[in-house]
């Protein structure tokens, strides 16, 4: 299943970390009013879990979250 968070701040990154940890997931799109911050929270992320189930962790845009099963607003 594909997930997609909509803002990358503490609860998006939360739910992204919680996510990735339980493998919930098979893909995760993050999406950020800026782009880059969507990408450094991927990278973080990447790297805290690194020995959990395949997770593909990627910075996207609003396109990209075409054909998720699930997408979290977590932007105000």
């Amino acid at each position: 299943m594909k997930i997609g968070i909509v803002g990358t701040g503490s609860v998006g990154c939360a739910s992204a970390m919680a996510a990735a940890v339980r493998g919930s997931a098979r893909e995760i799109v993050l999406v950020n009013r800026t782009r880059k911050t969507a990408e450094a929270v991927a990278t973080d992320i990447r790297y805290g879990v690194p020995v959990g189930r395949k997770v593909d962790l990627i910075d996207g845009d609003y396109a990209d979250l075409e054909n998720a099963g699930v997408v979290l607003v977590t932007s105000p």
